[in-house]
């Protein structure tokens, strides 16, 4: 994988082990730095390669998976049911958080139709692409191993998405489709 970018990211040194593959190409020119730190009980969720990962900001640290369990009350299989927030007047309403416990594969993720690989959710429908994932602490989700596969493996994909489909017909079709001559092309003794 090649990656264009202006920052370093905690996998960014597995280029130098692994090497450069020119045809992959990971473009970080488009990123997001963490503003500031979120509130207590924020979730930030993130779209990794068609995954969704949750975390839970808490006293200005990010917490995922098993992490969070001292922060809930509940846990079912897939979730983690956390504190409920208090809104509005005399404590009257309550809300339900639930955090991922573990990332997820999303069937709706917007990582194909926005064509970046890291995006972090803002709000419902808007995201910012390319977040430094070393500030949100990501290494404990991914190892830098994982997230370098994962990487590779998404764009690819997208590679193989984008090329053309070779054209079904006889020889002689198929040897033009490919730019090649007839006559002085493939020319027998």
């Amino acid at each position: 994988m090649y990656i264009i970018s202006k920052f370093k990211d905690y996998y960014d040194y597995l280029q130098g082990i692994y090497g450069v593959d020119n045809k992959l190409v990971l473009d970080r020119t488009d990123f997001n730095i963490l503003p500031y730190i979120p509130s207590i009980n924020k979730i930030q969720t993130f779209y990794i390669c068609d995954y969704i990962i949750q975390g839970l900001w808490v006293e200005g640290k990010i917490y995922y998976g098993n992490e969070i369990e001292p922060f809930s009350y509940l846990s079912k299989e897939k979730n983690w049911y956390i504190k409920p927030e208090v809104l509005g007047y005399n404590n009257k309403y309550y809300r339900n958080i639930t955090v991922l416990k573990i990332p997820e594969l999303s069937l709706n993720s917007p990582n194909k139709k926005l064509n970046c690989p890291i995006l972090l959710e803002e709000n419902k429908e808007s995201y910012l692409k390319n977040p430094i994932l070393k500030d949100y602490n990501f290494v404990k989700v991914f190892s830098p191993e994982e997230i370098w596969i994962m990487l590779s493996t998404w764009l690819g994909r997208q590679i193989s998405d984008n090329e053309k489909q070779v054209p079904i017909g006889d020889d002689k079709i198929r040897i033009l489709s490919h730019g090649f001559d007839l006559k002085t092309s493939f020319r027998g003794k």
